[in-house]
């Protein structure tokens, strides 16, 4: 079946950082967004009955639920792709729960106080059918992004070590800036260039939401 020119996107969890960050950047390409969180008119049903795709930008606590409420749902022509920073999991949860549906493992690898989809990385995986991952790639592309193939075991193993340990040198970093006592703007004052991109670095990691 081919796709329509602009297929209707919706995004569970999309009143969140992330979940706004996508829901802006499909906005300004001329894609109609549908959004299911608290608070909003739509519920995650109404979204798996009428979007083409579904994005899931949910806290990993809450993603083995809303995949089982929307996984029936979903029928062989829609696309369910996830935002999750673990991968084989989730991607098991939806192979499971989604019988029908074509499946993208997807994890933006970048936080939501970046300017655009330009010079950042995402890494994806085709789980089941490759219409809705070539449409997905296509768009991260075309917005300068760097996708990269990776199956959901590997990432994993990958992110053990990259996100991992580049988080525990920035908590570090972050404790003992704020365990000296010094105010920051001292600090700043007699910062070398390198520093000052650490500190860039870390102020960006504090703003990320630690549940995705």
């Amino acid at each position: 079946m081919p796709l329509a020119s602009k297929p209707l996107l919706g995004i569970i969890g999309g009143a969140g950082r992330m979940g706004r960050w996508f829901k802006h950047r499909f906005e300004a390409e001329g894609y109609e967004v549908l959004v299911a969180d608290k608070g909003t008119p739509f519920s995650n049903q109404d979204l798996a009955r009428r979007c083409d795709v579904i994005f899931l930008s949910v806290p990993m606590s809450a993603f083995q639920e809303v995949v089982q409420e929307v996984g029936p749902l979903l029928s062989q022509d829609q696309g369910l792709i996830d935002f999750c920073s673990l991968k084989k999991v989730q991607n098991e949860l939806m192979l499971k729960h989604c019988p029908q549906a074509e499946i993208v493992a997807a994890h933006p690898l970048f936080g939501p106080g970046e300017d655009s989809l330009r010079g950042r990385k995402v890494a994806l995986w085709p789980s089941r059918g490759r219409r809705w991952f070539d449409w997905f790639r296509e768009f991260l592309t075309t917005k300068g992004a760097e996708v990269v193939l990776v199956s959901p075991e590997e990432h994993d193993r990958i992110m053990a070590i990259v996100q991992v340990i580049n988080h525990f040198m920035l908590l570090a970093l972050g404790n003992l800036m704020d365990d000296s006592g010094l105010p920051l703007e001292k600090i700043k004052d007699l910062a070398t260039p390198s520093f000052e991109r650490q500190l860039e670095i870390v102020a960006r990691f504090a703003d990320q939401d630690p549940y995705l």
